[in-house]
């Protein structure tokens, strides 16, 4: 599949589902954009020759500090701009043929689908989980230096 096949379903995948989500319409259009990013930067990241695991790690932290300074900056809060973004990235095939694995009897080969499977969703969640992180420990950085300045 060509990358312009890619971009409108990828696009239209996270807008829509920050629909759902009722995130405000002004959000919506960046939540698309986002989406965007998250899988353009897993297939960069492949493409380089990093590891799946890593390339979905790496393109969820991207995506959330991105929803940081974008929920900073329209307002809103941050889960409004990263749940949407990461949807591209979750391993939904995986998952599907692991169970037709496991339902045709082929247990080896679906155990194998469903550890990988688990292993990029946690990846996933542990881009997100770090980017939050970071932020708060720069927060907390920032509270603590103003507190210094004006005792």
């Amino acid at each position: 599949m060509t990358l312009i096949a890619e971009i409108l379903p990828c696009f239209l995948g996270s807008a829509c589902s920050s629909v759902l989500v009722n995130v405000p319409r002004r959000a919506v259009l960046a939540c698309g954009i986002m989406g965007n990013i998250a899988w353009f930067t897993s297939l960069l990241l492949l493409s380089l020759g990093v590891s799946a695991l890593a390339s979905n790690f790496l393109a969820a932290l991207a995506v959330a500090l991105i929803a940081e300074l974008m929920a900073r900056w329209m307002q809103v809060p941050v889960s409004c701009f990263w749940v949407p973004a990461i949807l591209p990235l979750v391993p939904g095939v995986s998952a599907y043929r692991a169970m037709y694995a496991f339902v045709e009897d082929q247990y080896t080969v679906g155990s194998q689908m469903a550890v990988q499977a688990i292993l990029t969703a946690g990846a996933i969640s542990g881009g997100v989980m770090l980017a939050g992180s970071l932020f708060q420990l720069v927060r907390a950085g920032a509270g603590a230096q103003a507190r210094e300045a004006n005792p």
